[in-house]
């Protein structure tokens, strides 16, 4: 959202494809081995995306954006998770490390300064209200001087309320919507391999098979049809 939270801005975090870029990245994909007590290169043509579709998508609606599964795939299962948590991490803090990131220090910076103004604010209304009590002389005139100071101290305490109560508010939308988070940690999980000289051989193994079944079937086969013919 942009500063005054009235529409979308287009940044990294409202692109699908940023994720993807960054975790195919040479260089944030060695900071993950690193992370990961692996060797160099050992994540190179091993880590993919996948978008996860969401009920809005399905809808034909536009301006949601979707969940990214990150897949690395490797022999070292414990290693391999950590890889893959490296590599969320380092995706929510490209992603959203920057422009949201700002955003919640400032709405933080925000609140306690509402909150130490509202603080000095129910001092000066209670030491007001503590004058008038601890003086039972006062005249008309100067009793109307306390409760008209203490009427602006009670306007400007519920403006300070109202402000942090919407800078609170804004502070929740930036860490629960607009921060990018890791949703589930990676966990290692066996998978079949599959590839396309898998699929070949797969392919030729049932050719040979349909080809011994067709040897084998086509004598009895030739010789019925000769029988008939006699």
């Amino acid at each position: 959202m942009n500063p005054t939270g009235t529409g979308q801005i287009q940044i990294l975090a409202t692109n699908p494809s940023t994720v993807k870029q960054v975790v195919l990245s040479p260089f944030w994909q060695h900071v993950a081995e690193q992370r990961a007590g692996l060797a160099n290169g050992s994540l190179r043509g091993h880590v993919s995306t996948q978008a996860v579709a969401g009920v809005a998508a399905a809808l034909g609606r536009v301006g949601q954006n979707p969940l990214v599964n990150i897949v690395v795939t490797g022999k070292k299962p414990a290693k391999i998770a950590r890889a893959a948590d490296a590599l969320g991490n380092i995706s929510v803090h490209q992603v959203s490390g920057v422009y949201v990131a700002k955003k919640i220090q400032t709405l933080k910076r925000l609140i306690a300064a509402d909150r130490t103004e509202l603080e000095s604010t129910n001092e000066r209304i209670k030491s007001l209200q503590a004058a008038v009590q601890s003086n039972g002389g006062l005249s008309t005139v100067e009793r109307l001087l306390f409760a008209n100071q203490i009427g602006l101290a009670v306007q400007e305490q519920r403006q300070v309320i109202a402000d942090q109560t919407q800078n609170e508010q804004l502070l929740t939308l930036a860490q629960t919507v607009e921060q990018s988070q890791v949703i589930t940690p990676a966990r290692a999980t066996k998978t079949t391999a599959r590839s396309r000289r898998n699929s070949v051989l797969v392919g030729a193994l049932i050719g040979l098979v349909l080809g011994i079944l067709a040897a084998l079937l086509w004598e009895p086969a030739a010789r019925v049809v000769r029988r008939t013919a006699v």
